[in-house]
């Protein structure tokens, strides 16, 4: 099985995999200014989420947060739109989007 690896470099743009093939996105930990991501956004009939890596920080540096790391499978053909979210637990209107791009599945 192959894995297709992005990262915030990604964003915005369209990513083509092959249906079986598992995309694995890793993205900073927006935890340095209080916020938590949110449920991945995607079409279930498309992708599936496999697995979820929480990744610690490891420069020691003041406000690196770490990472995380989701694997999504992709399960059928079809176009899926994938958006990661962050929130403050204390103010619901507070997301904002840490990437957002288009899965194409063939």
């Amino acid at each position: 099985m192959q894995m297709i690896q992005i990262d915030a470099r990604q964003n915005g743009k369209t990513i083509d995999v092959s249906k079986g093939e598992v995309l694995k996105i890793t993205l900073g930990n927006p935890g340095d200014g209080g916020y938590s991501f949110d449920a991945p956004q995607y079409n279930s009939s498309v992708l599936s989420i496999t697995n979820h890596t929480r990744i610690l920080p490891t420069s020691g540096t003041i406000g690196d947060a770490g990472k995380d790391s989701w694997e999504l499978k992709a399960l059928a053909s079809g176009q899926s739109d994938l958006t990661f979210t962050a929130s403050r637990a204390a103010n619901a209107n507070s997301a904002i989007v840490i990437f957002s791009g288009k899965v194409t599945v063939s």
